[in-house]
């Protein structure tokens, strides 16, 4: 089904970017835009997103971070 191998693919790639962002800001580097985390999110990596602020601790002391992302 195209739409679960839509959802799969954008949650491969929110995880994937929020290991980048949070791996860049343990390291002084560039960091991405929550811009573009959000959009990533919004566009269906949504539980990739969750599962990387889990795993990672990322942006979870941010609460209008995460209430966006419960929305």
């Amino acid at each position: 089904n195209f739409l679960e191998i839509y959802l799969l693919f954008l949650s491969v790639i929110s995880f994937l970017i929020f290991a980048t962002d949070k791996f860049q800001a343990k390291n002084n580097r560039s960091r991405i835009p929550g811009n573009t985390l959000l959009t990533v999110t919004f566009l269906g990596g949504t539980f990739g997103s969750v599962l990387g602020m889990i795993i990672f601790r990322h942006k979870i002391s941010k609460y209008c971070f995460i209430s966006m992302i419960l929305l």
